[in-house]
């Protein structure tokens, strides 16, 4: 299990995040990011952060995504 993936990802004043149809969109003053995860990673925003987890933690794929999702959002 992620470590990384555990940690819910904090949202910086004046920056937009939605989710809309598994499509991640982050919206700053200077850029905006699209970013769609697998299918088996779920993503959500919950007030000012944002928190990623998988759809079945006990397959082995799915926890095997689990720090990818998080590791391209904060790049």
């Amino acid at each position: 299990m992620s470590r990384l993936g555990k940690n819910p990802i904090a949202i910086p004043a004046g920056v937009i995040v939605k989710v809309i149809d598994g499509v991640v969109t982050v919206k700053g003053p200077k850029t905006e990011l699209t970013f769609k995860p697998h299918p088996n990673a779920k993503v959500e925003v919950a007030g000012n952060e944002i928190r990623v987890s998988v759809v079945s933690p006990e397959e082995k794929f799915d926890r095997s995504l689990w720090g990818l999702p998080t590791s391209s959002l904060l790049t």
